[in-house]
């Protein structure tokens, strides 16, 4: 019995350890189709943007914060080129002291004018919070959830509809990253004076459009409203 185990843990270890170096072999082959693009097949203005910023540093135009979900990449969404955007990614765009501290950063240290809160529709992390986890082992997951919650238990007080519960609270918790944002101390100025605006949006996975809150722009807290 024992020695039937170890052939079976083998043969799993040995299968995953494949898959896995498989996976590697790829993203390492993807690099060098990359490099070897920058090097030699890229538009001459292409080469020179990225030597400018390997010697000048970055100069990005927006900060997004958004979700961790792979289906999301900002750079495409918005048709833009590598450096345009200082990106933040979290499960279920929820931001901490760390991410916060980031936003500040980019904002202390460039010349963006813009921070984007971007949700999308069917996101795991609400969704996540939505379901009841009977007991299980969460882990730091359990910290997210915890962050995403208040904006299911608004949304449940304007529906019942499990569909319709999913779709506000993930409005909601857009709204509740937007003004957790506007709380810092140190980008109040910023936003106060009209030199950055934060505003809120969501993405259709669909579709690919963006929507924007615009409210979220001239509202100085609209979460809690």
């Amino acid at each position: 019995m024992f020695k039937k185990f170890i052939k079976a843990f083998k043969e799993f270890w040995n299968y995953h350890v494949e898959d896995h170096t498989t996976t590697l072999d790829i993203l390492k082959e993807g690099n060098e189709q990359f490099t070897s693009y920058i090097l030699h097949s890229a538009p001459v203005s292409n080469i020179e943007r990225v030597r400018h910023m390997a010697i000048h540093g970055q100069n990005p135009q927006a900060v997004i914060v958004t979700c961790s979900d792979a289906r999301i990449s900002p750079e495409r969404i918005f048709n833009a080129e590598m450096g345009d955007f200082f990106i933040i990614r979290t499960a279920g765009h929820v931001v901490g002291a760390l991410e916060i501290g980031s936003i500040e950063y980019a904002v202390t240290h460039s010349s963006v004018d813009i921070i984007i809160v971007m949700g999308h529709e069917n996101c795991g992390a609400v969704k996540s919070c939505i379901e009841d986890h009977d007991g299980a082992e969460l882990g730091y997951i359990k910290d997210i959830l915890h962050e995403v919650q208040p904006s299911i238990d608004k949304a449940a007080l304007e529906t019942d509809n499990k569909f319709e519960l999913l779709e506000r609270a993930e409005d909601l918790n857009v709204y509740h990253t937007v003004d957790k944002i506007k709380a810092s101390s140190i980008l109040k100025p910023y936003i106060e004076s009209g030199k950055v605006i934060v505003v809120g949006a969501k993405y259709g996975i669909a579709t690919g459009k963006v929507t924007f809150f615009d409210d979220t722009i001239t509202c100085p807290v609209t979460y809690n409203k």
